[in-house]
């Protein structure tokens, strides 16, 4: 997600590439056999999910999550990274 801090991107151009891939790929795209990992929804959920932050990303940040516009901190990449191993895992 592109928080409001982002000054190089919007939300809106990241929900937009995300229809897109959906278009192509996973349940309902034109190449279904590829596994897609909701890893926006993911971030979302969880910011979501604090008081502070439930405004996330639409008119505020996720400072759990990111530390600058869209720059994952170092707790964002484990989290991501866990939610992605987690979704191919055997």
């Amino acid at each position: 997600p592109a928080p409001p801090s982002d000054a190089r991107r919007s939300n809106d151009d990241v929900v937009a590439l995300n229809a897109a891939a959906r278009e192509l790929f996973g349940p309902g795209g034109a190449h279904p056999e590829v596994l897609v990992d909701d890893l926006y929804a993911a971030i979302v959920e969880f910011c979501v999910s604090d008081p502070a932050t439930t405004c996330y990303p639409n008119t505020c940040d996720c400072p759990a999550m990111q530390d600058a516009g869209s720059v994952f901190s170092a707790a964002g990449r484990r989290y991501l990274a866990i939610h992605a191993a987690a979704e191919i895992a055997p």
